[in-house]
């Protein structure tokens, strides 16, 4: 991930929140995943997601 191209992504804790698949790439939502597993919940685009990314943030862990 490049830091001239980072992206603020506010989410809610415990609230799904949905992006189209323009608004994460693929790249990005795979950084998420694997970097934030423990903060977030990432649902990649899927028929289940009706193609959109699904993120939930899990609150705040010591």
């Amino acid at each position: 991930m490049n830091s001239t191209n980072l992206q603020i992504i506010e989410i809610t804790e415990y609230q799904n929140k949905y992006f189209s698949h323009d608004e994460i790439s693929e790249e990005y939502g795979i950084t998420l995943y694997e970097k934030y597993q423990n903060q977030v919940d990432v649902e990649f685009p899927s028929y289940k997601t009706r193609y959109q990314w699904k993120l939930t943030a899990k609150g705040w862990h010591f």
